[in-house]
């Protein structure tokens, strides 16, 4: 073997070693790591039935509202600093919820920071406005990563009460599969910020409560008649039945 011959293969060695290690710590960047994280939401969903009597026949109407709430808490262990940049991407999800933001969505953060305040908000139907529904509080340090989710439905999706509205007792399918006992259940977290990759497996339970109304007052306008139309007294005057539903669902990763 001469020397030439030597060197080029000393040469191909070190540019195997270093393509290698190089490689690997690719890899160590993307390891998905445990994530820490507890939920809780509350959906309240409300069936009213109107039903106004005239003189050539009745109307029926028939209006669905929801509303409630969802709030969630992750946190990561790290071993080492990490460099994020206004633009970096922030997600988030747990069963059917899923948010997607960056850092720049806070208008005060800027490089060197270790922490944003992000509001969550949707613009009003004449656009000139918004309505707030949340927020999303991020932190972090050389040790430790931590996200703080609160808001609003419907604006934000549940993680898995929508699942269970349908049948408080027992729900499958989607995201989230529930357990025979009917208010157990198990889906999947996850956690990307920047080059930091989470996930956890979440065990949840949930209550169910609902309740029929019959003659209650009429809440809501519900739909706008075209061709037949009752006054706001004929309404009001209509027969009325509602009913109400409400979920409560705890999470965490068991940890």
């Amino acid at each position: 073997m001469n020397s030439t011959y030597r060197c080029a293969v000393r040469a191909a060695l070190v540019l195997t070693t270093f393509s290698w290690a190089a490689q690997a710590a690719r890899a160590a960047d993307n390891t998905t790591l445990p994530l820490t994280i507890q939920f809780s939401e509350t959906l309240h969903v409300r069936d009213q039935q109107t039903v106004v009597d005239k003189m050539n026949g009745s109307l029926t109407e028939h209006v669905s509202s929801e509303g409630g709430a969802v709030r969630i808490d992750a946190a990561v262990h790290l071993d080492r600093d990490i460099t994020v940049e206004p633009s970096t991407p922030i997600e988030i999800s747990a069963g059917n919820f899923k948010l997607c933001t960056t850092l720049a969505a806070d208008p005060n953060y800027h490089a060197g920071m270790r922490q944003a305040n992000i509001a969550l908000a949707a613009p009003t139907g004449s656009g000139k406005s918004s309505v707030f529904y949340g927020h999303v509080k991020i932190k972090w340090t050389n040790s430790r990563l931590s996200v703080h989710v609160d808001g609003n439905f419907p604006a934000l999706s549940s993680v898995c009460a929508h699942d269970l509205i349908s049948n408080p007792s027992r729900a499958t399918g989607g995201k989230v599969t529930v357990f025979t006992e009917g208010n157990s259940g198990e889906t999947r977290a996850a956690l990307a910020f920047g080059e930091i990759r989470a996930s956890a497996h979440v065990i949840f339970h949930s209550k169910a409560s609902g309740r029929t109304v019959n003659g209650g007052r009429y809440v809501e306008p519900g739909l706008d008649w075209k061709y037949l139309n009752a006054s706001p007294g004929e309404l009001e005057s209509g027969r009325h039945s509602a009913h109400e539903t409400t979920i409560s669902v705890t999470g965490s990763d068991g940890t």
